[in-house]
């Protein structure tokens, strides 16, 4: 039992971490117009007008 409470409190500094870095990248997409154009490009692959993209992929070896 104490392995697990061990692991849980583990798992909520993880989740307390990961809170604070998407509360932090949330802030920054609400506020600032470079950041939401980023996150456009890169999540979405949205792009300019005059503009190419070109996705890479490298291959993956079993």
């Amino acid at each position: 039992m104490k392995n697990n409470v061990d692991d849980l409190k583990e798992q909520k500094e993880f989740y307390i971490s990961e809170i604070k870095s998407d509360s932090a990248e949330l802030f920054k997409l609400k506020n600032d117009s470079e950041e939401q154009e980023k996150f456009a490009r890169e999540k979405f692959l949205m792009k300019k007008d005059n503009e190419n993209i070109f996705i890479i992929r490298e291959n993956e070896d079993d």
